[in-house]
């Protein structure tokens, strides 16, 4: 249903539960009961098989997935026919997970409070603000942006480095509360 690139299946973390991924039909060349084939997937993942007709599978995403948590699952598909003895054959799947902008930028310190001597020189270095983003690639790479009454601040848009770009009076001006904003590039 979906088709594997280089043996491995694709899905977003976004995809809902219950995406199809494949459908499996398997069959045994022995009579009657011995013939009887059902399937299992080995181990506790986040898919399912779904029976849909005699010896065939849904294979189906089973919860909500998460890139953060998990990037890649690698799984056997046992098929096992009902003789005595049981006769079994594996299949292995592999799914990789691609990710989606669904995590903002979180700053380190939501709020900064600075002391700065009056007279400084331009450019003189306050501080870094920094935020992280759980997301990976461009929707976690970030920019900062300086709000409303930071007139006397610059901030480099990359690195998040904060620098006075006047000379400060106290008797002018004694405080200033300004707003930093970070935004990912997802």
């Amino acid at each position: 249903i979906i088709s594997p690139i280089n043996g491995t299946v694709y899905l977003s973390e976004k995809d809902p539960v219950n995406t199809k991924i494949a459908l499996i039909t398997v069959s045994g060349k022995d009579a009657d009961v011995n013939g009887k084939v059902i399937c299992f997937i080995e181990r506790e993942v986040p898919f399912h098989l779904k029976a849909v007709y005699d010896n065939q599978y849904l294979l189906e995403t089973s919860s909500l997935l998460d890139y953060e948590g998990t990037k890649e699952f690698s799984f056997k598909i046992v098929a096992s026919d009902s003789g005595k003895p049981s006769l079994n054959q594996t299949a292995l799947v592999r799914v990789k997970l691609e990710d989606e902008n669904d995590n903002p930028p979180v700053f380190n310190q939501p709020v900064i409070e600075l002391s700065v001597s009056e007279n400084n020189r331009r450019g003189l270095y306050l501080t870094t603000i920094s935020a992280t983003d759980e997301d990976s690639g461009k929707n976690a790479d970030i920019v900062y942006q300086l709000g409303p009454n930071a007139s006397f601040f610059d901030l480099d848009r990359k690195t998040g480095v904060l620098t006075a770009s006047r000379v400060f009076d106290r008797e002018e001006q004694e405080r200033f509360i300004f707003t930093v904003t970070a935004r990912d590039n997802g």
